[in-house]
């Protein structure tokens, strides 16, 4: 899983909605809980201000919408660390580290320049971590069609590799390395005392013994189990036996074994059209993930971006967005459909690896149509 270090740069996704945090959660003065339970076992808490953008067991928040600073957590396989006892395990740990992140670097698409190799640093309550810091640059051609035109943005990446006994996971801060909300610091100067609060409030626990409680979920006709509450999601959305709930509040997260999944939030923006929004969320991606395929469009609008019309009961409009992106070597295949019903917006997102996106297509469309708004 080396390229798990190249994606935690990138770790919005598709999936940008804001949850709010349970009281007693144990967070720290001016922090929010954004991932964490004795299930997983971990802690990780962001800024009260930030919006949490979780997805599957990837905790992530970033600082607004105008400003894409961002930070991620993500447990993932530990490196390959040297047997040798004669030689301490900070020392092979760190040298296992650095060959792990080197390795995945040479992957990194848009080049970089170091600026910290691998320092052991201390990182809440993990044994050892090592902070890795990089420079690198994006051209953003949203901005003008010659290369006159064309600005260039600059971006600093601060990633610390951890260890907690036999575990392993990857703290990912990325900020831009140009002056924004000072004029004597770069932005990710400028929030210096933010991320070095999430780093030292980072805490791991042992995780709890893992029993499945029974499933007391509503059945309906069709054997589909009621996933949501709609006094706290906004809707009635009904999910096969075959679909994991991961979890399921103010948005609502479900995936399948092949690592298929759909997501369901309310829309973060208002006051906006539709195709304003989908525009919106596509720069986003294109930020992230370079170029985003549009597949399914509106012959009847000239700019070629609106999304194609769906008939949804009880929406007052919903439009579907089809669209790939390329990230970790792979294709991922994305079915969105945008809907507004009462007052509210609401964003249900498919994605799965190109090769099994038609498979789980049908089954995707019988759930949109059985969502009560």
């Amino acid at each position: 899983m080396k390229k798990t270090i190249i994606f935690a740069v990138t770790i919005l996704l598709s999936i940008l909605c804001l949850f709010s945090c349970a009281d007693g959660d144990g967070a720290p003065e001016g922090m929010q809980l954004a991932q964490g339970s004795d299930e997983i076992g971990y802690y990780f808490y962001v800024p009260e201000e930030w919006v949490v953008s979780n997805f599957g067991d990837i905790g992530a928040a970033y600082a607004s919408k105008v400003d894409s600073s961002s930070v991620s957590f993500v447990e993932t396989k530990v490196p390959e660390v040297s047997a040798d006892e004669g030689i301490s395990l900070l020392t092979r740990r760190a040298s296992a580290t650095a060959k792990y992140f080197k390795d995945s670097m040479a992957e990194f698409p848009l080049g970089y320049k170091s600026q910290f190799d691998g320092e052991s640093v201390s990182f809440g309550n993990a044994e050892h971590a090592f902070k890795f810091v990089f420079d690198y640059e994006k051209s953003d051609d949203s901005q003008g069609s010659t290369e006159e035109e064309v600005k260039v943005h600059k971006f600093r990446c601060m990633q610390i590799l951890v260890y907690f006994e036999d575990r392993f996971g990857i703290f990912t801060f990325t900020s831009h390395n140009e002056n924004m909300s000072s004029d004597e610091k770069v932005q990710f100067e400028y929030y210096q005392d933010k991320w070095q609060a999430m780093i030292d409030n980072f805490k791991f626990v042992k995780k709890a013994a893992d029993t499945e409680a029974p499933d007391e979920r509503i059945e309906d006709e069709d054997g589909y189990l009621l996933s949501s509450d709609k006094t706290v999601s906004g809707i009635s959305l009904y999910l096969p036996k075959e679909f994991k709930l991961e979890f399921s509040s103010g948005m609502i997260a479900a995936s399948l074994p092949d690592g298929s999944n759909l997501t369901v939030s309310k829309a973060t923006a208002t006051g906006v059209t539709v195709n304003d929004y989908w525009n919106y969320r596509k720069s986003e991606l294109e930020a992230l993930f370079g170029e985003v395929t549009v597949l399914s469009r509106n012959p009847e609008d000239d700019k070629n971006t609106a999304g194609i019309p769906v008939e949804l009961e009880g929406t007052k409009y919903a439009f579907l967005y089809e669209y790939t992106y390329n990230a970790l070597g792979e294709k991922y295949h994305v079915y969105q459909v945008l809907a507004v019903a009462g007052s509210n917006g609401f964003v249900f997102t498919y994605t799965a690896k190109e090769a099994n996106y038609s498979l789980h297509l049908n089954t995707i469309d019988k759930i949109l149509k059985k969502v009560d708004f």
